[in-house]
């Protein structure tokens, strides 16, 4: 406002006298303005030239902590996961600059050309936009007049520097996305996927691949990211790098399965590894079945059969036409390239968790998947040649479909899971009674129905033992009395308890070794010789085990081996795997004898499985393992001769062996009764301590010693020790399905108990006295009183400065935050 007057002024100074009003005015605002401005606006050079920004603000993410001129570092929580730019604006407080001098503003050493009437807006490039990204990006506030502080100008140009930790997190689902799959066959021909496969695409998880009937090797390329922490496994298995490349041989498969998984694991940023898995299934062309003898073919090309292990049920097969396996509101029939066997499977089980194992053949070699798949339960279990696999049962019926996948072909069998109702609940006839457990045949003790009937009682009942199959031995002087082929036992089979029916007078004469611990009885029966030469008869040892307690005869177990030599030329149920040893493929054999002779005359042929169902043989070498659940197999070496003539021994027990609830290195106490010993093998002599704990009422557990065959029994108040050697194995009188959690918890509990103890006891001894209190109390008191006093002395030499500092100087300074205290920030 007043440089318009100084050139009048100078050049006409006649016209001063007219002006004199006007340029008091203008003198009068130039004072005010520098009055009201002049402790803001600072020329370039000034010392006090302002260098702080008004505002930074990023459109993508968060500033923290909220932005303040005066704090110069911030972390930048990018909020958009795809973001590969930040949109940054920037705000100069236009109060303490001439807008012709604003000051020079850089973000990593890039100068911005800005006017200040508009925000200044800056794009920054923070790279890929999945990956994880930490960066800093700095924000440099210069002096434009490039006046250097410090003494004499020596230092650097003045200028202040905000900078920002730009965080943004992966995106871990996208991470774990293949970027290639990709199938060729030996000429390079790319073979599609169905449905197609698309990079980074979270549709399409289930791939199958359709080669043609000829193609004999194939080529498959996987890939994930090319990310740090990103990794890639096979089947399971952890592999190098990001991807590669599989050569498929498919000479001898009809269907290849793989399973390929992306792996992101960083614990920076994921508490546990993050993954993709990616079901790759490469099929063969199988020629059309529309003709009758298409389908047979097929249905002869591989077979399976489908069991459940013994102690958990069976399965019986049934005709896929039957009623029990028509799905209710589903039309039968096969889908599109399925074949329906004429047979199905009836599978009872008794629990809601089952091992069911599937058995199958190809006559070509190939290795067909199998799985068990229920619609009603959303659930596919693949199925593993004679691997037992577990199968969860729901109540009543489940409908379910075991298929087999020949190529691009599938032969399909209905199954049916029923959860049959327990015999139990099966009310006998007068003079019968339940039959007795067999824990390892549980068809015995299941209905036909979910619901037991009467149409049930012949099945689930049997007659009541007759005393002359009572075994469990008689007191001193005693024996079973003279009518015991008429007198009955209480249940179907005589134990224990019946002794007082079945006992009157000794009638038998043994010959016995006696020691002062024990006596043991031996009755060896000789079956006469079978009608052939060879092999040698079989013979059968029975062994009554007793103690003495009492003053009296305690017996406790019966045990009853046969042992039979006997030719080992073919097991029935049993089979070789892998199923075909190199350099082989199967053949059609007229019986197991042919496919033993195949054997015999083929080099490295040390094993044979023939698949009775349609006559398959396969060999096997040394490396095969023999499979216990070969249903539907008759296994065998190359050739009988005497080298195979081994014993085959059967034994059983009055109850079976039930190591599954044992547990070794644990005492019980306080004990009840003396000490028993047995003087018998170790899985025997564990087997009758557990069954005179289950004939004594008062038995809670039993605790067996196996190098002093020593047995002691404890009530339900006695308490585990955990510090017994681990030859010395415990348990239940009976062995049921919740003991070992049960059992896991009161052993929990009583440790939990013992520690709490011990660690009391640490603090007791370890608390000082009240006398040794008294001194550090006084101390402590006397310390707080001095800090209080110097606190209160610093504050009212401090009140004097502030209430004389400028009020433009004063304001609020964020608190630094302090160390980080185990995870948490102080401020």
């Amino acid at each position: 406002t007043c440089l318009p007057f100084s050139p009048l002024i100078r050049l006409r100074p006649g016209v001063a006298a007219m002006a004199t009003p006007s340029l008091l005015c203008c003198m009068f605002l130039a004072a005010t303005c520098a009055l009201t401005f002049g402790e803001h606006v600072r020329m370039p050079g000034d010392p006090k030239y302002y260098l702080n920004l008004a505002r930074i603000e990023v459109a993508e993410g968060t500033i923290f902590p909220d932005f303040q001129p005066e704090v110069k570092e911030y972390t930048l929580d990018v909020t958009q996961g795809s973001a590969t730019n930040l949109t940054m604006y920037i705000n100069v407080d236009l109060m303490h600059y001439d807008p012709m001098f604003c000051p020079r503003i850089a973000v990593n050493g890039e100068t911005l050309h800005y006017t200040p009437l508009e925000p200044i807006k800056h794009i920054i490039n923070i790279g890929g936009s999945i990956a994880p990204v930490k960066k800093d990006v700095q924000i440099q506030v210069s002096d434009p007049s490039g006046h250097r502080g410090g003494f004499m100008g020596l230092g650097g140009v003045r200028s202040e520097t905000y900078l920002l930790h730009v965080v943004k997190p992966p995106q871990e689902q996208r991470l774990v996305m293949a970027s290639t799959i990709r199938l060729t066959d030996s000429t390079g021909k790319a073979i599609m996927a169905q449905p197609a496969f698309v990079a980074n695409s979270p549709m399409a998880s289930n791939l199958r691949f359709h080669v043609g009937f000829d193609i004999e090797e194939a080529k498959l390329t996987v890939g994930c990211h090319n990310v740090p922490g990103v990794s890639w496994e096979l089947d399971g298995k952890p592999q190098s790098g990001y991807g590669g490349t599989l050569h498929l041989s498919m000479s001898r498969h009809y269907t290849r399965r793989l399973v390929f998984t992306c792996v992101y694991s960083d614990p920076e940023w994921a508490a546990v590894p993050v993954q993709r898995s990616y079901l790759l299934k490469v099929l063969k062309h199988v020629p059309q079945h529309d003709a009758g003898d298409d389908k047979e073919r097929i249905l002869k090309l591989a077979s399976a059969q489908l069991r459940v292990i013994p102690t958990h049920g069976f399965c019986a097969p049934a005709p896929s036409s039957s009623e029990d396996l028509a799905e209710p509101g589903v039309s039968p029939g096969a889908g599109e390239k399925e074949v329906v066997s004429e047979t199905g499977f009836i599978c009872k089980i008794n629990q809601e968790t089952a091992m069911l194992v599937a058995t199958f053949s190809s006559v070509d070699g190939a290795a067909p998947e199998v799985s068990l798949i229920s619609d009603s339960m959303n659930e596919a279990t693949v199925l593993h040649n004679a691997i037992p696999s577990t199968v969860h049962v729901q109540h009543g019926r489940m409908h379910s479909r075991l298929v087999m996948e020949v190529g691009d072909e599938a032969i399909v069998y209905p199954v049916l899971l029923l959860r049959p109702d327990d015999c139990s609940s099966v009310v006998c006839k007068q003079g019968r009674v339940v039959r007795p457990r067999d824990p390892f045949a549980a068809e015995t003790s299941m209905c036909a129905r979910e619901v037991c009937s009467d149409d049930d009682e012949p099945h689930c009942c049997v007659d009541k033992a007759k005393c002359d199959t009572y075994s469990a031995g008689c007191p001193a002087g005693f024996g079973l009395r003279d009518d015991a082929a008429q007198a009955l036992c209480a249940e179907g089979v005589c134990a224990l308890t019946d002794q007082g029916m079945c006992c009157e007078v000794l009638h038998a004469t043994f010959t016995a070794t006696t020691t002062q611990a024990a006596t043991s009885m031996i009755a060896t029966t000789t079956v006469p010789p079978a009608t052939t030469a060879a092999p040698p008869p079989p013979t059968t040892t029975t062994t009554i085990v007793r103690t003495t307690a009492g003053g009296g005869w305690v017996p406790t177990t019966i045990t009853t081996t046969s042992t039979a030599m006997q030719l080992l030329c073919a097991e029935q149920d049993k089979v070789w795997l892998p199923l075909d040893m190199l350099g082989t493929q199967p053949t059609i054999e007229d019986s197991f004898r042919s496919c033993q002779e195949r054997c015999l005359s083929t080099p490295k042929c040390e094993h044979f499985s023939f698949w009775t169902a349609h006559q398959h043989c396969h060999l096997q070498d040394g490396r095969a393992d023999r499979q216990e659940f070969g249903y539907g197999f008759m296994s065998g070496p190359p050739e009988c001769t005497p080298g195979n003539l081994v014993p085959t021994t059967t034994t059983t027990y009055t109850l079976p062996p039930n190591e599954v609830c044992f547990q070794h290195g644990i005492y019980w106490g306080p004990l009840i009764g003396g000490l028993l010993y047995f003087d018998a093998p170790k899985e025997e002599g564990i087997l009758a301590c557990q069954v005179r704990c289950a004939e004594w009422s008062a038995c809670s557990h039993f605790q067996y010693d196996t190098k002093a065959h020593e047995c002691a029994l404890a009530d339900a108040a006695s308490l585990p020790n955990p510090g017994a050697p681990d030859y010395v194995v415990s348990g239940p009188p009976t062995c049921h399905g919740l003991y070992n959690e049960l059992s896991d918890y009161v052993l929990l509990q009583y440790r939990m108990a013992k520690a709490a103890d011990i660690l009391r006891e640490s603090r007791m001894a370890r608390s000082p006295t009240a006398a040794d209190v008294r001194p550090i109390a006084g101390f402590g008191t006397l310390a707080c009183l001095a800090v209080f006093a110097i606190g209160l002395f610093l504050v009212q030499r401090r009140r004097p400065m502030l209430s004389t500092g400028s009020a433009s100087e004063m304001r609020l300074i964020p608190a630094e935050p302090l160390a980080d205290r185990g995870g948490q920030t102080v401020e």
